[in-house]
């Protein structure tokens, strides 16, 4: 039985980690050991968050697409661990999460390596799952990996009933992940190292394809899933008593007319404890289909997308790769980082 009510999953990088170095290098190594030309790294960094297949072909790989992703990997696993960092404040974020919630990490690296990177800096001990690409058949923006975190910590319900791999009870086994030796990383990175990169077939592009289809179904289909609280209301109630929220550093936005786009709640890093509002932003504001103690904290629209598609709340934080107008369009909160992001969530479960 999970422990706590609430439930929070993170994604990786640019919302706990920042491995832009190893991605970089990894990317620049793959292009020029295959003889490509090589991308800027603006548009690599653009990219981040996508499976690594679709990144190399929105960068102009247009064939043999596998064999840069293991000319990547191979780089990446000399140089990932020396190459990542914890983003400030994500330390302390995770330890206050695990105070009042059961913790999980859904993120589009592999599971194998999240794990080695999460006990290397020190935080793998904290999370109930850590589930990766290659432990899903369909990656964010699908709702597969946050309903397999889900399943994965246990946590039956509405939400992870909907998954077609649901065995409610089944738990990860966080110790046996805490337990991972010198020894088993140099059996982990021996199997990215040894493939032929010559021998291997070219991978059909069309796998990228049906992946940008599922991408812009996905969003259209749950473009309305979650009802966001009407704003203008919120401004009205805002105005009766009082208006303190301008005074504080709280931005409430309403709902864009651009697009369509949710407006998301917007808060000052720095004066998230004086928002007097906690009580008209809870559950009472989210349709009862959707999750009200479950939360996915990322960094780009993916994660909010998938979210959405699994019927669970997001929050997006701007410390990392995905634009204001990207985080404030699909996140139903914006906070700075992790850490007010699992500020503004404790709040917001004191009232459950």
């Amino acid at each position: 039985m999970p422990k706590f009510q609430a439930t929070l999953l993170f994604d990786l990088d640019g919302t706990l980690i920042d491995s832009t170095p190893a991605i970089l290098d990894g990317f620049h190594y793959a292009f020029a050991h295959l003889g490509a030309a090589e991308p800027s790294d603006e548009a690599i960094k653009k990219l981040i968050g996508h499976p690594l297949e679709v990144m190399f072909e929105r960068l102009g790989v247009t064939r043999d697409v596998q064999n840069f992703v293991l000319a990547y990997k191979q780089r990446y696993a000399q140089t990932f661990l020396d190459q990542t960092v914890l983003l400030s404040g994500a330390f302390e974020a995770v330890c206050a999460a695990s105070e009042f919630a059961n913790l999980g990490v859904v993120t589009t690296k592999t599971s194998k390596f999240s794990k080695i990177l999460l006990q290397h800096l020190g935080i793998a001990k904290f999370f109930g799952t850590i589930v990766g690409r290659e432990d899903v058949q369909n990656p964010k923006p699908s709702a597969e990996p946050i309903l397999k975190a889900l399943e994965n910590l246990g946590i039956c319900g509405a939400t992870a009933s909907k998954s077609p791999h649901a065995a409610c009870g089944k738990t990860h086994d966080a110790t046996a992940d805490e337990n991972t030796s010198a020894a088993s990383r140099s059996v982990i990175l021996s199997e990215i190292l040894t493939p032929d990169l010559k021998s291997l077939p070219a991978l059909d592009p069309d796998p990228s394809k049906v992946y940008e289809q599922n991408l812009s179904s996905i969003a259209s289909q749950n473009s309305d899933r979650i009802s966001f609280r009407n704003l203008s209301k919120a401004k009205s109630d805002r105005h009766e008593a009082g208006d303190n929220s301008q005074k504080s550093g709280v931005d409430i936005e309403g709902e864009s007319d651009k697009g369509g786009a949710r407006g998301s709640k917007i808060y000052d890093a720095h004066e998230i404890n004086s928002t007097p509002c906690y009580d008209k932003i809870c559950s009472d504001e989210i349709l009862p289909s959707v999750s009200q103690n479950i939360f996915m904290i990322g960094d780009t629209s993916l994660d909010a997308i998938s979210a959405k598609s699994a019927a669970v709340r997001s929050v997006g934080v701007s410390c990392g790769y995905g634009s204001a107008s990207e985080l404030r369009a699909h996140f139903e909160f914006v906070c700075a980082d992790a850490r007010e992001a699992v500020r503004l969530i404790r709040e917001i479960s004191s009232k459950f």
